[in-house]
């Protein structure tokens, strides 16, 4: 999960996240990653199409 496909006006970060590819990771998978990851919780992947899937993973 990177970047932002949005272009909001105004945006306070545009070049914080730039919208690149990188690896693909299943929800499952990144809910395994996040969950084991010290003070980690889904909040992480807020603004992703798969967010909803990766929150009821990871509770």
């Amino acid at each position: 999960m990177q970047g932002c496909p949005f272009d909001c006006a105004g945006c306070v970060a545009p070049d914080w996240l730039p919208d690149r590819p990188a690896r693909l990771v299943m929800p499952a998978e990144l809910a395994t990653e996040l969950c084991s990851v010290p003070g980690a919780d889904a909040d992480a992947a807020r603004g992703c199409p798969a967010g909803a899937d990766l929150g009821k993973r990871a509770r």
